[in-house]
């Protein structure tokens, strides 16, 4: 007898056997790369058991940044930010921002950055 998390594992999801005959590398092209990068760690990935929440491209990103000098920003002491610097110039991203962004393009010292979370 199985216990219940094994049995749970071998159940099918979302009605798609696990089962099958084709090559894994033709399941899900990721999983050589997967061995490659943890040899010790689990050899391949169910995207059944994934579920995709929002539709491609849904998160807009920022094309164009607005900025403010440090002591005009209202910072909290527990906001995080990211910080990109690049030849002196330096810049902050808050993280509150980003959450609903999540990608920022952007150009720094004449060189095009992508800040993303």
């Amino acid at each position: 007898m199985s216990s219940p998390s094994t049995a749970a594992s071998e159940a099918p999801v979302d009605g798609l056997a696990e089962a099958t005959s084709a090559p894994i590398a033709s399941i899900n092209p990721m999983a050589p790369t997967l061995r490659d990068l943890n040899p010790t760690g689990p050899k391949e990935i169910n995207g059944a058991r994934f579920m995709q929440l929002l539709p491609r491209d849904a998160i807009v990103p920022v094309y164009e940044a607005e900025y403010a000098p440090a002591n005009g920003v209202e910072l909290g002491d527990k906001d995080l930010v990211m910080g990109v610097s690049i030849d002196g110039p330096h810049r902050a991203y808050p993280l509150r921002n980003l959450r609903s962004h999540e990608m920022v393009n952007d150009e720094l010292a004449d060189i095009p950055i992508l800040v993303t979370w």
